[in-house]
């Protein structure tokens, strides 16, 4: 016999992981995949934006299994443990912590990005004058805004100096 509340925990925390891994699994897009294979540039951050949000959907469903598997032991080990309303306070923790996870994911996922870009672009150089595009995604996520009479060195230069970057090297003195 088994404890029917934790066994009831235990299904709904896995329907939980399911749907965190359906909505993380094949997140990339095949356009994405196609410029990765010939080494051409991505035009925007989506790709990095979706294997950052697939990462954390499947943490987060391997913590519902993690906790749907505890409840499952726990049905097995006491089947006669009687807690009031105990199906009341799972389902309604778990139900919580999902919608906890889904409001703070997007910063999550902007914090995330934020990290990796910054430690990528301060190790390696970009040419932001000639992606400006790639540019515009950069600097919205830095919280930069273009401003109608702005030049395009003046907003890369606000972009660089948001994303921790010491100014470009004039243009007329690179290295070829």
């Amino acid at each position: 016999m088994w404890n029917q509340d934790f066994v009831v925990l235990g299904f709904v925390a896995y329907i939980f992981t399911g749907l965190l891994l359906f909505t993380s699994v094949g997140r990339g897009r095949p356009s994405y995949r196609v410029a990765a294979v010939f080494g051409t540039a991505a035009n925007s951050l989506g790709v990095l934006r979706d294997a950052v949000q697939a990462k954390a959907r499947g943490q987060m469903a391997a913590i519902f299994f993690v906790g749907g598997s505890a409840c499952l032991l726990a049905a097995f080990q006491w089947p006669q443990l009687t807690v009031p309303n105990l199906i009341l306070i799972g389902l309604a923790s778990e139900f919580l912590t999902a919608i906890i996870f889904l409001v703070i994911l997007k910063k999550l996922v902007a914090a995330k990005l934020r990290h990796y870009l910054r430690n990528h672009l301060l190790q390696h150089p970009f040419d932001f004058e000639n992606h400006i595009s790639l540019t515009r995604d950069v600097g919205e996520l830095f919280g930069v805004s273009p401003s109608g009479d702005e030049t395009l060195e003046g907003y890369v230069a606000k972009v660089r100096k948001a994303v921790g970057i010491k100014e470009n090297p004039s243009r007329l003195f690179r290295a070829r």
